[in-house]
C-alpha cells in the first residue's frame, strides 16, 4: 500500500517559517499544517496547490505517494 509522503517540514524549516505562519501564508489552519508534517492527514488539493506555490515548487517535490 502507498504512503502519504511530505518533506513540508523541512521546506518550512529552510524558510525560517513557524507552522503558524506557513498557515497564515497559504490560508488554512495552524493544525492542517501540523498533521500534515506528521503524516496524520492529506489536506484538500486547494491547500496543497498553495503550498506548492508558495514554495515555488511542483506540488509533486512536495507531497507524493511511495
Amino acid at each position: 500500500m502507498m504512503e502519504f509522503q511530505t518533506n513540508l517540514k523541512k521546506l518550512r524549516t529552510e524558510e525560517g517559517l513557524t507552522q503558524d505562519q506557513l498557515a497564515l501564508l497559504v490560508e488554512t489552519s495552524t493544525d492542517t499544517i501540523g498533521r500534515i508534517e506528521r503524516k496524520q492527514k492529506i489536506a484538500s488539493y486547494e491547500v496543497l496547490f498553495r503550498i506548492a506555490r508558495y514554495f515555488d515548487k511542483p506540488v509533486e517535490d512536495v507531497f507524493w505517494y511511495e
